[in-house]
């Protein structure tokens, strides 16, 4: 498939009154893609293929009530394979995991909660190095709770 670029190029060549054939030539494509490309309104794109069937589509609804009632916990995969293979199914271990990571339940972060102090009651100091060797620098900082306000020294 052309990219925009070369879709563009053929209509502007077209509206300059440009053969498909020479235009074929100019770009090093085939007549057929001229016309294709010309008879096209937009830029062509690639449709997305349809899911193909697996080995695993009919134990689905099973497996997600499985992980849905062990929920909040989660159940190994193995374990769920046993269960599947005890039903008839005949697939991999893998193609297991890749549907229930699909399905997986993605838990909430518990909330941020800011700790709050009064003006002058909190500070949090900090000693970094920012080079080593002969000529060394440090830096004293120290960080004010209530208004995040800064200070730094730097010293060698």
């Amino acid at each position: 498939m052309l990219q925009k670029e070369q879709w563009m190029q053929i209509h502007v060549l077209k509206a300059q009154g440009v053969s498909e054939r020479e235009i074929a030539r100019r770009l090093g494509i085939s007549r057929n893609t001229v016309t294709r490309y010309l008879s096209a309104e937009e830029v062509p794109r690639y449709k997305q293929r349809a899911p193909r069937a697996t080995k695993l589509d009919a134990f689905e609804t099973y497996v997600v009530e499985r992980m849905r009632a062990a929920a909040p916990e989660t159940i190994a995969a193995p374990a769920l394979l046993r269960e599947l293979r005890a039903l008839g199914y005949d697939g991999q271990l893998r193609s297991l995991q890749a549907l229930m990571k699909l399905h997986k339940t993605v838990a909430k972060p518990d909330p941020v909660v800011r700790f709050e102090t009064d003006p002058g009651r909190q500070m949090q100091c900090d000693f970094v190095v920012f080079r080593r060797g002969a000529q060394p620098l440090y830096a004293f900082t120290a960080t004010l709770g209530f208004s995040r306000w800064r200070w730094a020294r730097f010293t060698t």
